[in-house]
């Protein structure tokens, strides 16, 4: 087993970058003795079996029920959102594993805070697709669908024949 170990979690960011090969983690929170939300960045390199804790002079703040995606017009690491003991997120983050960077990503229009919400990645259309989730994370549910590209942003794609509201869902 890895001699470096991420803390324990729940509900955090983990994703496969297949470029670097390396999947990333992020956030999510902690129950040791109370609930305690992490904002440290881990990368998993599946040759040497082992996790790196890497730091980058700016980040998302502590969060967790974040999901994200690679998208690989940009070659990083997009999520969108999450929740706290004090709030609900609304903006939008890219990490590049080259450099280990973080990027506050600012967009004309955005989807309203949430957490808990799914998201997928269309390599076809170079999309992300996200649906759902909660604003408040568990008393109001949403049933709004968004994509995000690099070139464009954030559109709501949201019809009047849509799935129900939902938490936790997956794409």
């Amino acid at each position: 087993s890895p001699a470096n170990t991420p803390p324990g979690r729940d509900s955090n960011l983990l994703v496969y970058d297949p470029v670097a090969d390396r999947v990333i983690m992020f956030g999510g929170w902690s129950d040791t003795s109370a609930v305690t939300y992490i904002n440290d960045t881990w990368i998993f390199d599946p040759s040497t079996q082992n996790w790196t804790n890497v730091t980058s002079s700016v980040s998302p703040g502590a969060r967790g029920y974040i999901q994200g995606v690679y998208d690989s017009t940009m070659n990083e690491i997009i999520f969108f959102g999450g929740f706290n003991e004090t709030r609900t997120f609304g903006d939008t983050w890219g990490f590049s594993y080259t450099g280990y960077t973080w990027r506050n990503i600012s967009t004309p229009v955005s989807p309203t805070p949430r957490a808990y919400y799914g998201v997928d990645y269309s390599t076809r259309n170079n999309t992300l697709v996200m649906f759902g989730g909660s604003a408040d994370l568990g008393i109001d549910y949403l049933n709004e669908t968004w994509t995000y590209t690099s070139a464009v942003g954030w559109i709501n794609r949201t019809t009047s024949i849509t799935p129900d509201e939902r938490i936790g869902s997956s794409l």
